[in-house]
């Protein structure tokens, strides 16, 4: 008979699960100090879903609980800490920090409350304890920049407070970086899918064409983001010219690959 009386939540909380580890992506900085290459680092965000996670502790823990039972709990908890948020509420997620709601960009005391409430967002500040945790992680393959092409920034023109890892449907993005300007005897603009392992699908029969590039120069594109992709779906954006990075024509097309963005409606 098993008299073990730990509370299961102590005993899925006693494994310890391997520490991984990241790849981080150089990029030049455009700060510099004594005339000192300055650089900064990107990691490639990889995401788990709900069903991920499930699956996962269903499999190294075994838990004994049905995938179908936690799912609806966690919907449970999401139910009541939207209710807070709602409410104006911070919320503590689970130890892994809180979400709070803040105020962002530019206001002015003539502001009405409806034209304050577009600068309504939320935040989120995570605990101590899960970032001592990511710091655990072993730092993999350092990716430097190749041959003087790169794309250092995306912002989605729709959205201020856009980070980069999204894009909006339909709507404006602009990508920053160095030798980007399209021309010669093939050129474009494609979104093209990812696969499991966040690897670009090589096949471009899958990738989408962008048609609408309305600013076309060496340090940054602009152009609107195809309406047919797939929300939620991620994506890599693959800049082809051929154009050297001194501008001259050359025979044989490049490519310069962003970093992985999700498409968004």
């Amino acid at each position: 008979m098993d008299t073990d009386n730990t509370p299961k939540n102590a005993q899925i909380n006693a494994y310890h699960t391997a520490h991984g580890e990241v790849n981080i992506s150089l990029y030049p900085s455009n700060l510099s100090q004594d005339g000192k290459k300055r650089f900064y680092g990107r990691i490639r965000r990889r995401t788990v879903t709900l069903d991920n996670v499930i699956a996962h502790m269903v499999r190294e823990y075994h838990t004994g609980v049905s995938p179908n039972i936690i799912e609806h709990a966690a919907g449970l908890l999401k139910t009541g800490m939207k209710d807070f948020l709602s409410q104006g509420y911070a919320v503590d997620l689970l130890n892994f920090g809180t979400l709070y709601i803040t105020v962002r960009g530019e206001i002015t005391p003539d502001m009405t409350k409806s034209e304050l409430s577009k600068h309504i967002h939320l935040s989120f500040t995570p605990s101590l304890e899960m970032e001592n945790e990511v710091r655990r992680l072993a730092v993999g393959i350092i990716q430097k920049p190749r041959n003087g092409r790169i794309i250092e920034r995306i912002e989605d023109l729709s959205d201020p407070d856009s980070d980069g890892q999204t894009v909006t449907c339909g709507h404006a993005v602009k990508i920053s970086g160095t030798a980007l300007k399209l021309g010669g005897d093939e050129y474009g603009v494609y979104f093209a899918p990812v696969s499991a392992d966040d690897a670009l699908v090589k096949d471009r029969s899958a990738w989408t064409k962008v048609e609408n590039v309305f600013t076309n120069k060496p340090s940054n594109l602009q152009f609107y983001v195809p309406e047919q992709l797939e929300p939620g779906k991620s994506y890599r954006i693959v800049v082809i010219s051929s154009l050297s990075v001194s501008g001259n024509r050359i025979k044989s097309p490049v490519q310069t690959v962003s970093e992985t963005v999700q498409a968004v409606k």
